[in-house]
């Protein structure tokens, strides 16, 4: 599959200190890649210089194929942005400014009312649609600001912090929306919460001081082993002694990693463990943690204490 976006050896400098140093990575549509990485690591200035706001100090982003810059300034309508701080008008009613984004971006008129209350829909707004911004909610605030970055359906949407300062409630509100958008977008979300990232992202690229120091598959491969969860707790050595088991380990009462030898299938594994009545709760391949990724890739030079 073509991939969406190709960023290749971006860099930033400010001054004498590199912001973003030769940094690459690709992105296919349907989906979600997550920026990780400590503060300063450069994930804002990352998105920043693919949406076109900061001028990158060398290499290239492409977009369907074709290079983004400001000879082609066509491109950036397949590029919808939620930067960090939401690009809101607070004077403005949630309709009159998702329509005033919308010709902006440069959907016809005569689409224009439709897009506007359909997105309304999407990003569950129709009840504030003629509410002042400014007197909205943080959380119906980064709603509005989500919408105004997909009302002329881009292929690429990048999200910096969406969740940043929402409650609970809201967090997981605007979770599933994002996940919803999955489908017909490719997505980049900037975070420093590993369990967002966990949870959301197809794949992470951790940054650290400019730099991509890890990119991997967040949905597992089977390198990591397999986690089963059983009702029944059993002792290791009578999952060690099933057909292909090769290594178990205990994760918690009646949880266990396991790996399997070379050529086994993991299918017929779990059929071995319902065959014996052990009651399976959970059966899936294990993806490496991110908190153990990140302390790996950012903090493994760091002095304990």
């Amino acid at each position: 599959m073509t991939a969406l976006l190709k960023v290749r050896d971006l860099r930033r400098r400010f001054d004498r200190r590199l912001a973003v140093d030769g940094l690459s990575f690709e992105l296919e549509r349907g989906a979600i890649l997550g920026l990780l990485g400590p503060n300063g690591a450069g994930k804002t200035t990352t998105l920043r210089m693919i949406a076109g706001v900061l001028p990158a100090t060398g290499g290239s982003v492409e977009l369907l194929g074709e290079r983004l810059d400001h000879r082609r300034p066509g491109l950036k309508r397949h590029l919808g942005y939620l930067p960090d701080t939401p690009p809101l008008h607070d004077a403005m009613r949630v309709a009159d400014y998702l329509r005033y984004c919308a010709r902006l971006r440069g959907v016809p008129r005569t689409r224009c009312r439709q897009r506007v209350d359909d997105v309304m829909e999407q990003c569950d707004l129709t009840t504030v649609a003629r509410r002042l911004i400014g007197n909205l909610s943080r959380g119906f605030r980064q709603r509005v600001g989500l919408a105004q970055a997909v009302v002329h359906e881009p292929a690429l949407v990048m999200l910096d912090e969406p969740t940043l300062g929402l409650d609970p409630l809201q967090v997981q509100a605007l979770r599933s929306l994002i996940e919803g958008l999955r489908q017909d977008h490719g997505i980049i979300l900037s975070s420093h919460l590993l369990s967002e990232v966990q949870r959301l992202c197809d794949r992470v690229l951790i940054l650290n001081e400019g730099r991509g120091v890890y990119t991997g598959d967040l949905r597992g491969s089977g390198d990591d082993g397999y986690r089963l969860a059983l009702r029944e707790a059993q002792p290791p050595e009578a999952l060690s002694a099933l057909p292909g088991v090769a290594r178990v380990v205990p994760e918690g009462i009646g949880g266990y990693r396991l790996w399997l030898t070379d050529g086994t299938d993991g299918d017929c594994v779990l059929s071995a463990v319902v065959e014996r009545g052990w009651g399976v709760r959970e059966w899936q391949v294990a993806a490496p943690t991110l908190e153990a990724l990140f302390v790996e890739h950012v903090h493994k030079d760091e002095p304990c204490g």
